[in-house]
C-alpha cells in the first residue's frame, strides 16, 4: 500500500513538473534550454523518491541530504520571492507547488538518513 501511494505521488509530481515545463514554454521569450535545466533537479528528486520507494541505494546518503537541503532552499526562496512580488494568480500556483513539494521533502529527508537498512547493508548493490 505504501509503495502504491509513493508511486502515485511520483506520477502526480511528474505531471506537475511537466505541466510547469509546458506552461513555461508557452510564455513569450522562454528558452528551451532554461526549461531543460528546470527539469534536471525534479528528475533527480524523482530518482531519490524511486530509491526510497524501492529501498535501493542510489548514490549516497550524504548526496541525498545535499539534494534535500537544495530543495528546501529552492522551495523557501520561491515562496518568499512570490510573497514579496505578489503577482496575483502566480502566488496561488506557487503556494500549491510548495504544499505539493512538502511530501517530497519528507521522502528525501527519510531517504538521506544513513541509518536506513539499505544504506547499512553492504551486500546490496
Amino acid at each position: 500500500m505504501k509503495k502504491a501511494m509513493l508511486i502515485t505521488y511520483g506520477i502526480s509530481y511528474s505531471a506537475l513538473i511537466l505541466f510547469n515545463a509546458f506552461w513555461t514554454l508557452s510564455l513569450e521569450g522562454s528558452s528551451v534550454l532554461a526549461v531543460l535545466v528546470s527539469l534536471l533537479f525534479p528528475a533527480i528528486y524523482l530518482t531519490g523518491l524511486w530509491g526510497y520507494t524501492f529501498e535501493q541505494k542510489i548514490g549516497s546518503a550524504i548526496m541525498w541530504r545535499v539534494f534535500f537541503l537544495l530543495l528546501c532552499l529552492s522551495t523557501a526562496s520561491a515562496l518568499l520571492t512570490e510573497i514579496m512580488i505578489s503577482r496575483g494568480t502566480f502566488i496561488v500556483f506557487t503556494a500549491f507547488s510548495v504544499v505539493f513539494t512538502i511530501p517530497m521533502l519528507y521522502f528525501l529527508y527519510q531517504y538521506s538518513k544513513g541509518q536506513q537498512s539499505f544504506w547499512l547493508n553492504s551486500t546490496q548493490s
